[in-house]
């Protein structure tokens, strides 16, 4: 893990992913869930250079590890800004 991870107690949380650099990335959910004993995938995003990403929101089932949070990774760190916003949540 990265060191990314955001709060999914709502279930309606959404990663504003904006990617500045001059490359593409790729923002990676991990999946801790199982079905019939079998590791699910884990949820990859390309976000192409200059271009920004909604991605969620997180069903707890599926993404929320035991301690409450979804784990996000990127494959870059330089020029990447990442923001988790609460559906309904206002912002001025």
């Amino acid at each position: 893990m990265d060191g990314h991870f955001f709060d999914n107690a709502s279930e309606e949380v959404f990663l504003h992913v904006k990617n500045d650099s001059a490359s593409p990335i790729t923002v990676t959910i991990d999946v801790p869930a199982e079905t019939d004993g079998l590791a699910l995938p884990n949820l990859t995003v390309t976000v192409p250079n200059a271009q920004n990403r909604m991605i969620g929101p997180f069903p707890k089932a599926l993404y929320t590890q035991s301690d409450g949070t979804v784990y996000v990774n990127t494959s870059a760190q330089t020029n990447v800004s990442y923001a988790a916003i609460k559906a309904g949540s206002k912002s001025y």
